[in-house]
């Protein structure tokens, strides 16, 4: 909070009228919006490859940014607490996930389950709020099994639920 103006108030005088006037002042917090996601579907594994990809496009927007603005991201799987684990019935099979900070996939950096990536960058001053028209995807997320990670494992549907959180990076 800020520290008050010294001698902005001005105290009322005794008579037929009185004025009293005070400073006012409010602060408002950047608000950061992730958007566009959709759900990624590895499809059926095909184990005479390395591992198996899929990748979403989507969009990040920060509402105090006047010219460009950074930001962090954190990834969570939900299956199993700091780990990135599909799940069938009790058995599991790890995925990686890698993020971008660009629409180009050409900055993929790996990611650790449950700790932020800081330091990332958007030049755009706000990105049109992520509306669905007007505003260009940003930000890429990769999801990749491998195929060592897969082999031995029970055939099933294997899933789980990613969160993404997006904080303001000062």
């Amino acid at each position: 909070m800020a520290a008050p103006y010294a001698g902005a108030v001005v105290q009322g005088t005794l008579g037929a009228t009185s004025t009293f006037m005070i400073n006012l002042e409010v602060e408002i917090f950047r608000r950061v919006r992730v958007f566009r996601l959709t759900d990624i579907n590895l499809g059926t594994f095909d184990f005479s490859q390395p591992a198996q990809s899929a990748q979403d496009l989507f969009c990040v927007h920060d509402s105090g940014a006047a010219s460009g603005y950074t930001y962090n991201i954190t990834f969570n799987g939900t299956n199993t607490p700091g780990a990135f684990e599909l799940d069938s019935a009790g058995n599991t099979i790890a995925y990686e996930v890698a993020f971008d900070d660009t629409n180009t996939g050409s900055g993929l950096v790996p990611v650790m389950a449950g700790v932020p990536i800081s330091g990332n960058t958007n030049p755009s001053p706000n990105t049109g709020n992520c509306t669905p028209t007007g505003a260009a995807d940003n930000a890429m997320v990769r999801v990749t099994v491998l195929n060592s990670a897969a082999t031995g494992a029970p055939a099933g549907s294997y899933s789980d639920v990613l969160s993404i959180t997006v904080a303001p990076d000062p």
